[in-house]
């Protein structure tokens, strides 16, 4: 099996975990839901979330689109899953938190539920649906930079709308140049079974310099999504496991379960994992019961990917009989700029959430 077609087989794109093509528009014969895009993509501060509720009530549960999710195309699949994704999503908090609803109209949740289904997912919205899946380029025949890339749907508020276009523009940018880190990783798998150190030490260059390249990235976060609004916009893109707002977990008219999920969270990105797998880095047994669970609400052959990353061959295990100064001092240098780039990406934990929490606490004293 060729490089190439074992990434296709893990949904692996030049891109990365972002897909090589994407659908603009509703399938023709769910533009019954048309109207409910437009009110989401005009994103007026005049019209209210009853009005957006009472558009979504108004919008009839049509049983041929149900009978026909068998048999829509993968990409139709995700578009729609990714569209339901943030109709639910918008459904619950449009009015505010202070007026969330725990319970989906079977307009909304049917077709969502079964969506997911098809796809092996849950129904929440996740790193894939707001990100992944989400993000369009402005020019399209431009590179996926940050300031060339854009929302399809964006369910936040007016006041915090650029910051959560910003905050998933720069986790799509690194998602994007990951695609060339992932061809290195391969590179660097097939070269150990054939014992080709040189290949094996160019690569390890290329990842540290790509490294370097996604910590420079996510340091522009601070640029493009102001540390207030991310804590504003949070709540949004929020999961159905707060007791406060669902005390029984989501429910969906027509549906026996309930859900009780985590909403999207970059602990989800499978390029991150997909490091931590390729360094064959070890947590401790908390942090990776963590990491497995975040692993759950990916995209199947997302998640197929880090069972392949994980299963041998290991470069820090090649690397360690090896016995290659020359080798080894290209592998410390890959891990040190991973170690580098998870300090980046702790710091701005605690700048956009720890900081956050205090100043909450502070307030309330």
């Amino acid at each position: 099996m060729s490089e190439l077609q074992t990434l296709d087989e893990f949904s692996v794109s030049e891109w990365g975990f972002l897909p090589r093509t994407t659908l603009d528009s509703l399938p023709a014969s769910w533009n019954i839901f048309q109207p409910v895009l437009d009110f989401i993509q005009a994103h007026q501060e005049s019209i209210s979330g009853n009005k957006y509720r009472e558009l979504i009530h108004n919008t009839p549960l049509r049983e041929d689109l149900i009978n026909q999710i068998p048999t829509l195309s993968n990409q139709e699949v995700i578009y729609l899953y990714t569209f339901f994704s943030m109709v639910c999503q918008k459904y619950i908090w449009c009015c505010g938190p202070e007026k969330s609803v725990d319970t989906l109209p079977k307009q909304i949740g049917l077709p969502y539920y079964l969506l997911s289904k098809r796809l092996g997912l849950k129904p929440t919205l996740s790193y894939a649906t707001l990100v992944l899946w989400n993000v369009r380029k402005k020019n399209p025949e431009k590179p996926y930079t940050i300031d060339n890339i854009t929302l399809a749907i964006n369910i936040a508020p007016k006041q915090f709308y650029e910051s959560l276009e910003g905050f998933c523009a720069v986790h799509a940018a690194i998602e994007a140049k990951g695609g060339e880190m992932i061809q290195s990783m391969m590179t660097i798998r097939e070269s150990i079974l054939t014992d080709e150190k040189d290949k094996i030490k160019l690569s390890l260059k290329k990842i540290s310099q790509y490294l370097k390249e996604l910590r420079s990235i996510l340091s522009e976060m601070y640029h493009y999504c102001d540390q207030e609004a991310f804590w504003g916009f949070r709540i949004y893109i929020g999961g159905t496991q707060d007791k406060n707002y669902f005390p029984e977990g989501l429910k969906i008219e027509g549906v026996e379960e309930t859900f009780s999920l985590r909403g999207g969270s970059g602990t989800q990105s499978p390029l991150l994992q997909a490091l931590d797998r390729f360094f064959h880095v070890e947590h401790n047994p908390e942090a990776r019961s963590y990491f497995d669970e975040m692993k759950s609400y990916m995209y199947p052959p997302h998640a197929k990917f880090l069972d392949f990353l994980e299963s041998k061959p290991h470069i820090r295990e090649y690397v360690k009989e090896s016995h290659d100064e020359e080798l080894a001092h290209a592998y410390d240098k890959a891990v040190m700029e991973f170690v580098n780039y998870r300090k980046v990406h702790f710091k701005l934990v605690h700048d956009y959430i720890f900081w956050n929490i205090k100043k909450d606490e502070d307030s309330k004293e």
